[in-house]
Formats: structure tokens, C-alpha cells, sequence
């Protein structure tokens, strides 16, 4: 009976996991509502051909789950701005997005920290590998 409980036990986890289901949140509860808290301003950096930027993204939670937004950061005396959209969610705390300014256009996939206050990403110009850095902390 012991094994057959721990077995059954086992398996729930073992299919829990592989389903993509939220983890739990600090209260020990599940949850997989974690992309309706990345709304905020995160202030970083971003990596690219020109060496590391500070750089301000901006994201928004729309009522219907939309994800989009804006980032600005600056190489010199420039200051560059984009638009952030078609957010996809990917799994737990990762979400793939596309990115484009006035010049370029690419993807952008953003791994959140366990509590949504922050990011590390990688982003790449459209048809490149996403190689490049990009940071946020709210």
C-alpha cells in the first residue's frame, strides 16, 4: 500500500510538471497568473552591436491578457525607442515577444524572476540569433 501511494504520488508530480503548470507562489498556492504582474517599468541594460545601454521597457497588461510595450535607451547623445508586442507565453515566467523601432525589428524572450520584478533576456534582429543581452528591474 505504501509504495503503491508514493508510485501514484510520483506519477502526479512527474505529469504536473511536464503539463507546464504554474508553480507555487509564496503562499503555496498554484498559480498561473504570473504574466498579469509584469506590468511595470524596468530599468536595465541591453547588450548589442554597439556595446551595453541603460535601457527602460515599459510593459502593459491588458484586460483581455494582451502583453505590450515600449523600451528607449541610449547610445551616446541618441536616444532610440521601440514598441514591444505580439507576446506570446511560452511556459512559466517566459514569454516571447517581438521588438521593433524605427530601423530594425526582431525577437525578444524575456525569462521572469520568480516574483515578476525583474528579467534577463536575450534579443536578436529579425532572422538572427537571439545573442544579445537585455536586463530589467521594476
Amino acid at each position: 500500500m505504501k509504495y503503491s501511494v508514493r508510485i501514484n504520488l510520483v506519477v502526479f508530480i512527474l505529469l504536473f510538471i511536464a503539463s507546464g503548470c504554474a508553480a507555487p507562489d509564496k503562499s503555496g498556492s498554484f498559480s498561473d497568473s504570473w504574466h498579469k504582474k509584469v506590468a511595470g517599468t524596468y530599468n536595465g541594460v541591453m547588450s548589442g552591436g554597439y556595446g551595453d545601454s541603460e535601457v527602460t521597457t515599459v510593459l502593459k497588461t491588458s484586460g483581455d491578457g494582451e502583453i505590450t510595450g515600449s523600451y528607449s535607451y541610449s547610445e551616446g547623445a541618441t536616444t532610440s525607442e521601440g514598441k514591444i508586442g505580439g507576446c506570446k507565453i511560452k511556459s512559466i515566467l517566459r514569454l516571447a515577444c517581438r521588438w521593433k523601432n524605427s530601423s530594425a525589428e526582431g525577437s525578444v524572450f524575456f525569462t521572469f524572476n520568480s516574483d515578476v520584478t525583474g528579467f534577463g533576456a536575450k534579443w536578436g534582429q529579425k532572422g538572427a540569433e537571439l545573442s544579445n543581452n537585455w536586463t530589467g528591474k521594476k
